[in-house]
């Protein structure tokens, strides 16, 4: 809608000529919005690309919402921009105590995406977590966790993002168990 531009207002279905009430003004502008959504995501978009001053006040809505979340987070103790990583727990693990991490210190530490790592389980290019708990938790030994973000460091090294690629490279890394650590 363009600067002095009004919204024509309908009464709603059996309302009569009665003026619109709040909860009915905004179920229609809710209905308007819907109807009209290319039109008006075209217009906002235009107006974003063509006006500095509308563009500024954009960024600084978002700026200010982003703002709002960060201290939400920071109140319920969480870092910005994080969820929170699973705390590494001890299990035993063929007679030893061993240390265990979460999927999120995998995801950290290989510097991928969830959906990449899923996609990479589901297809066998990376082998199965170390355990797998109630509820679906997977949990990765720090040996895991360092062999897999070694071979998908040097995947990316490579420049190659094939996965049969990547499965090679992580079996090579795997069949080397002796080098983790050295």
């Amino acid at each position: 809608m363009e600067a002095g531009e009004t919204m024509e207002r309908k009464p709603l279905e059996g309302a009569g000529e009665q003026a619109m009430r709040p909860r009915d003004e905004r179920e229609y502008q809710a209905r308007y919005y819907l109807e009209h959504r290319e039109e008006i995501s075209a217009r906002k978009k235009a107006r974003y690309q063509a006006d500095p001053e509308y563009r500024e006040n954009a960024k600084s809505r978002v700026l200010k919402r982003y703002g709002r979340i960060m201290d939400e987070r920071r109140a319920a103790g969480l870092a910005p921009g994080k969820r929170g990583l699973a705390k590494p727990r001890t299990v035993m693990i063929d007679g030893r105590e061993t240390t265990v991490h979460g999927v999120g210190e995998l995801l950290k530490r290989a510097e991928v995406g969830i959906q990449s790592l899923n996609q990479w389980e589901d297809r066998g290019i990376l082998p199965p977590p170390t355990i797998v708990g109630k509820g679906g938790y997977r949990w990765y030994t720090e040996d895991h966790i360092a062999r897999v973000a070694r071979a998908v460091r040097e995947h990316r090294l490579a420049g190659v993002w094939f996965q049969e690629d990547l499965k090679r490279r992580v079996e090579a890394e795997f069949a080397a168990g002796s080098r983790v650590g050295a």
